[in-house]
């Protein structure tokens, strides 16, 4: 009898151990497709393998352990949004920026931005929008500027992002809320 196709024998061994190894990959890359709406595009160079070869095993492994297939597309964009609505709510909290502020010095759409930062906000239970809204008012700038001076943002960035028409009128509009707020000045980052 050859040894190769015994029951005991080292390919029979290598077989299972890369059954084992694929249900393990199968089950990772549904549970992240599931959970945190990964393509499977991305999902191909985290496990070394290509995006169709994840696909099929997760497709396999959801099959043998009875999970549904394919998994339904609404629940990976929820997912998805929640994910990447993470990165754009602390962009905007820390930031104190608006929905439409934010979303333009992120260069994403202000409707995908303001879908994904609200799911993540009402999947979290936090506040949404991030701010009061005296927080989002105009008059509210030249703090927000202040702030993002402090961090080490150049003045022309800040004057982009906050809409002011050029660099000197932010300066301004930052120097005079300094002078009325005791605020030490010039900012140093």
């Amino acid at each position: 009898m050859l040894k190769g196709h015994t029951p005991g024998g080292k390919t029979g061994i290598r077989r299972n151990r890369e059954k084992i190894l694929q249900n393990e990959i199968g089950s990772a890359a549904y549970g992240w497709r599931l959970d945190f709406g990964y393509s499977w595009k991305e999902l191909g160079p985290l496990f070394n393998k290509r995006p169709d070869a994840i696909r099929r095993l997760a497709q396999r492994w959801a099959e043998e352990n009875r999970s549904p297939w394919p998994i339904p597309s609404e629940h990976v964009t929820k997912a998805r949004n929640i994910r990447i609505g993470r990165k754009y709510y602390q962009f905007m909290e820390a930031h104190g920026l608006s929905i439409l502020h934010a979303a333009r010095a992120m260069n994403v759409g202000v409707d995908k931005f303001k879908i994904a930062a609200q799911s993540y906000a009402e999947d979290g239970d936090w506040l949404w929008p991030p701010y009061s809204e005296h927080e989002q008012h105009m008059s509210y700038a030249p703090l927000r500027a202040y702030e993002m001076r402090k961090n080490g943002m150049l003045w022309k960035d800040i004057a982009r992002i906050l809409h002011y028409t050029c660099t000197q009128n932010c300066r301004e509009a930052v120097h005079n809320m300094c002078q009325k707020k005791n605020l030490p000045w010039p900012i140093k980052s």
